[in-house]
């Protein structure tokens, strides 16, 4: 996930990388994909199912699983197969007040001072077509979860990395969306919600 030649592609996806050997490569996010699974989710509220991640806050965000038979819980559901296969996904709320997001802690730290790419996919399900998706970070994989249902802005050392404005097409199709950022400090834990005080929801 390194952009060695500042040239805001990270080495796998760089055709002028100088790069020996990149079978080995192996992602600093855990279960990137979110398909490894403890359990099958059959309700809300059932991100512990997932390998890795958590509810990064008190707010209940959302693991969805098709070969669990859970595929969407309210609004449009969105397209299927997913974007690079698979079958799981997460699904988050995002308004004043509740801020639904989900956190994990990295398997190496993000250094100071190197730029990093990170792409997912997002879909629309209800509400506002618009939403500042969120990636934030901190030194201290302590510091997952926090308390309350706000983004995390305020609680331990948690600084945004990135944002994306995303506009979503109201129809469930996945968009692809890139943060590029360059850590302050060493970052070993990343949250990804909405922007503090956006009243947004997706």
């Amino acid at each position: 996930g390194i952009d060695d030649d500042g040239d805001a592609l990270i080495d796998l996806n760089d055709e002028d990388c100088d790069c020996d050997d990149l079978t080995g490569f192996t992602s600093l996010i855990p279960n990137p994909s979110f398909e490894d699974t403890l359990c099958c989710p059959i309700s809300v509220a059932a991100l512990f199912c997932t390998e890795s991640w958590i509810q990064a806050s008190d707010a209940t965000s959302d693991y969805l699983h098709y070969s669990c038979g859970l595929d969407y819980l309210a609004g449009i559901p969105p397209e299927y197969p997913l974007p690079e296969g698979g079958d799981a996904y997460v699904g988050f709320i995002n308004m004043t007040g509740n801020h639904e997001m989900v956190g994990v802690c990295i398997d190496g730290p993000l250094l100071s001072g190197v730029n990093y790419n990170l792409t997912l996919y997002t879909a629309w399900a209800g509400a506002h077509n618009e939403l500042d998706l969120t990636l934030y970070g901190t030194p201290n994989c302590g510091d997952l979860p926090w308390d309350g249902y706000e983004c995390p802005i305020g609680f331990g050392d948690w600084e945004v990395l990135s944002s994306v404005d995303v506009v979503y097409e109201m129809d469930g199709s996945w968009q692809e969306v890139t943060f590029s950022f360059t850590p302050d400090v060493d970052i070993n834990a990343i949250a990804i919600g909405g922007a503090c005080g956006d009243a947004e929801s997706g």
